[in-house]
């Protein structure tokens, strides 16, 4: 086994609702996938800095680790160069589905940095979400949140972040739409419709809202009343993502079939236009689907 001086393990997430509308000051539901992660481990040497990868995406997530390490060091005005040692990075969260790659590296980097003593431990995550403006040209800050919470949160931008307080255990599964979805798009798409059609863009945030608000709800009610509320509550999501547009071909297919299937409701998690799925399930799905769902 090697021995590392630093490491540090961070998950996947999902979000349950609040997704695009969060960015205005709209509360989101996430919460944590502890199946998928990444752990970045570093080891002290006299050698110039090096990483190496293992699992999922190692090519791609070579080009994206240092893009984020470089910022991060120019933040900070540290040149690369005086940087010595080697990371290795073992990761299974996919990229480009919605559960987070880019936030987990984000956090576990700003985790680095405090073990370095060059910010302090309680900036990790406004670190995080700075540098993760890198990929989204504007993040709310709710995946970094998602990738390093213990169990589920009612996030806010700039308010303290409330564990979510559940009377029951839904049977809900996240499922791979097999199109990759693409962050920064997608919230472009979202703006487009806020210069387009101020009233539209105005309805949608406010139906994201009362999605939020049933989700809640719905979670703190007893079962048998809460498994329709949320149901109506992930269907009002979804509602939301469809007049964005960002249900578009394989996602909607992956949603219908789902629905066909049994699912009582089913909406994108992340943002959309790709990448998983969350589908709420009465009691188990069918055997025949088994294999492509995880349990949320």
């Amino acid at each position: 086994m090697k021995s590392y001086s630093f490491e540090t393990t961070v998950h996947g997430k999902w979000l349950l609702a609040g997704e695009h509308a969060v960015l205005r000051g709209i509360p989101a539901l996430v919460f944590p996938v502890f199946d998928k992660s990444l752990t970045l481990s570093f080891k002290k040497n006299q050698q110039n800095l090096t990483v190496d990868f293992n699992g999922l995406h190692g090519d791609e997530l070579q080009l994206v680790f240092w893009r984020v390490l470089e910022y991060a060091l120019s933040i900070i005005e540290i040149p690369t160069k005086k940087v010595i040692g080697k990371f290795h990075v073992e990761n299974n969260i996919p990229l480009g589905a919605g559960l987070g790659l880019s936030a987990a590296i984000c956090a576990a980097v700003s985790r680095w940095f405090a073990w370095q003593n060059w910010i302090t431990k309680d900036s990790i995550n406004d670190f995080a979400h700075n540098l993760e403006h890198l990929f989204h040209g504007e993040s709310s800050g709710v995946d970094i949140v998602g990738v390093t919470a213990k169990n589920g949160v009612l996030f806010k931008h700039g308010q303290e972040n409330n564990a979510i307080q559940q009377e029951w255990a839904p049977n809900w599964y996240l499922s791979y739409t097999e199109q990759i979805g693409i962050t920064s798009k997608c919230i472009r798409a979202v703006k487009d419709i806020w210069q387009a059609n101020l009233p539209l863009a105005k309805r949608i945030d406010e139906l994201m809202l009362d999605s939020v608000n049933l989700a809640i709800e719905a979670l703190q009610s007893p079962r048998k009343v809460g498994i329709k509320q949320l149901a109506n509550a992930i269907n009002t999501a979804n509602n939301c993502f469809v007049q964005w547009g960002l249900t578009s071909g394989k996602v909607n297919t992956h949603i219908n079939k789902l629905i066909k299937a049994g699912a009582l409701a089913a909406k994108p998690t992340g943002s959309g236009d790709g990448g998983y799925v969350l589908s709420l399930w009465d009691g188990e799905p069918p055997s025949h689907l088994k294999s492509i769902l995880t349990p949320a």
